[in-house]
């Protein structure tokens, strides 16, 4: 039980306290696939917190999950869409004796800050508005939030006076629509690839330009090519390792 009301939660939320309506700790290192927790208020209303392994699964998979969940227990099992676990087919699974997956997680010495910022679509399209006026194309909703928040980051720290700071922006795809053919999105698996963008040389007039360009150079290299690489075990295995070992 929760003291308050559910609308408390809804109107304000704070991305730390969201993680009591887990059983556990987002960070710790668990044996299970999937766990639950259901919380509930003194007005009646009531939280499903669930959170999956992402051992075998990524956000998506996660969505698709509960909202299969949600029509099974509505009883409305004549519209389900079943989901498809054949990921192995694609991605085929290869021996982790050498390799600690959660390495990044282990070697990661600081605390990480989580905040919340909302803005609403008219805002976001102004800003697309005004990016591709400068750029000469019209940016994705990813790319101009994400050279947004990065622009002010650099203008409000001591990175742009620095010429020899490196700075990292982490870049999430989903390889499901990058496949040839693309893959339908109930395709149950970790079908996500997370992207280090690099960023040197930041230009000081035009910081969200540099972003924009950077994200989309790197995102570019995440060809039909650099897919077969990662279907291949032995391969993909090997890159990782290099990237665990750079960062001990």
């Amino acid at each position: 039980m929760a003291k308050g009301t559910i609308l408390d939660i809804l109107q304000d939320p704070y991305g730390n306290d969201l993680n009591m309506f887990l059983p556990f700790d987002v960070i710790d290192s668990t044996d299970l696939i999937l766990y639950v927790q259901v919380t509930y208020f003194d007005c009646g209303g009531m939280v499903l917190g669930a959170a999956v392994s992402h051992k075998i699964a990524d956000g998506l998979s996660g969505v698709v999950f509960l909202n299969t969940w949600a029509v099974v227990a509505h009883d409305e099992r004549s519209t389900v869409k079943t989901p498809l676990f054949d990921a192995t087919k694609y991605f085929p699974p290869v021996k982790l004796s050498n390799f600690d997956p959660c390495f990044e997680l282990i070697n990661f010495n600081n605390d990480i800050i989580s905040r919340r910022f909302l803005f609403q679509a008219s805002s976001i399209n102004a800003l697309r508005d005004r990016y591709a006026h400068k750029i000469g194309n019209r940016t994705t909703r990813i790319e101009t939030l994400t050279a947004f928040a990065c622009d002010r980051i650099m203008r409000t720290t001591e990175i742009m006076a620095n010429p020899e700071t490196m700075c990292f922006i982490k870049q999430i795809l989903n390889l499901r629509t990058r496949m040839n053919p693309p893959l339908s999105g109930r395709c149950i698996g970790k079908y996500i690839y997370k992207l280090d963008v690099a960023m040197f040389d930041i230009n000081a007039d035009d910081a969200c330009r540099s972003v924009i360009d950077e994200i989309r150079e790197t995102v570019r290299k995440v060809d039909l090519e650099f897919l077969k690489m990662l279907q291949d075990g032995e391969a993909h295995m090997k890159m990782m390792e290099k990237r665990a070992q750079a960062q001990e």
